[in-house]
Formats: structure tokens, sequence, C-alpha cells
């Protein structure tokens, strides 16, 4: 049930009308504004569900990257070791030492 309410509004200047503007109300159902309230929270969790996979897509190229760079340090450690003259054994074995 939709209960409609008509207003009428003067609008006066120095003691002249200046217009006459009608304003309608309009006073919704427990049910009309229960649904319109549901159809809006699901437009929010449509964009949060949006979000939270752009927020994995991101977190998953921040860890490719993190793994390539993990890469990279290993294979410059590994030529390090290659130009000191000495195997990655007896370089473990001296840093346990």
């Amino acid at each position: 049930m939709v209960y409609f309410f008509k207003f009428y509004v003067i609008i006066i200047k120095n003691k002249n009308i200046l217009g006459v503007i009608t304003v309608e109300r309009k006073n919704k159902t427990i049910g009309s504004r229960i649904s319109e309230i549901e159809a809006k929270k699901s437009q929010y969790q449509s964009r949060i569900d949006s979000y939270k996979s752009k927020i994995a897509e991101l977190d998953s190229k921040i860890q490719e990257l993190e793994e390539a760079q993990k890469q990279k340090d290993l294979v410059n450690l590994l030529d390090i070791i290659k130009a000191s003259g000495k195997t990655p054994e007896e370089v473990i074995a001296a840093l346990k030492d």
C-alpha cells in the first residue's frame, strides 16, 4: 500500500506571490522499502565481489613478481659463489661454522 500526500508551497516576496509549487510525497509500505533496501544491498555485494576478485588477481601478480625476484637473487648469489672459486657446498659448510 502506498500513500500519496500533496503539498502546495507558495513563494512570496515583498507581499507578491511569485509562484506556487506542488510537492508530492509518497509513503511506501514497509515491504516495498525492504525490497528497495535489499536491491541496494545486492548492488553493493556485487561491487564487493568484483573488488575481491580484482584484489586476488593483484595478489597473484605480486606473488609472481616476488618469486621472480627471489629466483633472480638466487642466480646472482650462485654467480658470486662460482666467481669466488668455491663450490656451493663449501660456502654452505662455511656458513654453518
